[in-house]
């Protein structure tokens, strides 16, 4: 008995192969936009630590990584706020640093002392060093 064989070039059967894989993973995967959708999703409720990342120790994922981002995006946010308001402010709060120091030199004193004595109590070595230099325009 005669066969009769076809040889195909590779080619074309590894994209015939390719296309069909191609068309059941769309079929099975369903429309774009609702599985992207979903996927977000899905990572916008991943529990996370603190830190924003998942723990070995499920314990510590207390947090979606939506709320842990946005609270640490909010904190950096009010730092940065806060750190303008200073600077904006700096005179002000030097001046009534400056007042309240004025108001109580005792206190400040003792605060001092107190600073020395604790380090001189420690059982390593402590120098200290005191340089007084008059300059009015600091306290003016």
């Amino acid at each position: 008995m005669n066969d009769l064989t076809m040889q195909l070039p590779t080619e074309i059967v590894e994209r015939a192969v390719r296309d069909k894989i191609t068309a059941a993973i769309a079929r099975e995967l369903g429309d774009p936009a609702e599985l992207i959708s979903k996927q977000v999703a899905l990572a916008l409720e991943m529990k996370v630590d603190t830190n924003g990342k998942v723990s070995r120790y499920s314990g510590d994922n207390k947090f979606t990584f939506l709320e842990s981002n946005a609270n640490k995006l909010i904190r950096d946010c009010a730092k940065e706020a806060l750190v303008e308001y200073f600077n904006d402010n700096k005179q002000a709060i030097k001046d009534a640093v400056k007042k309240e120091v004025a108001k109580s030199p005792a206190k400040l004193a003792k605060v001092f002392m107190d600073g020395i004595t604790q380090g001189m109590s420690a059982t390593w070595g402590s120098t200290v060093s005191i340089n007084f230099k008059n300059n009015q325009e600091d306290f003016d």
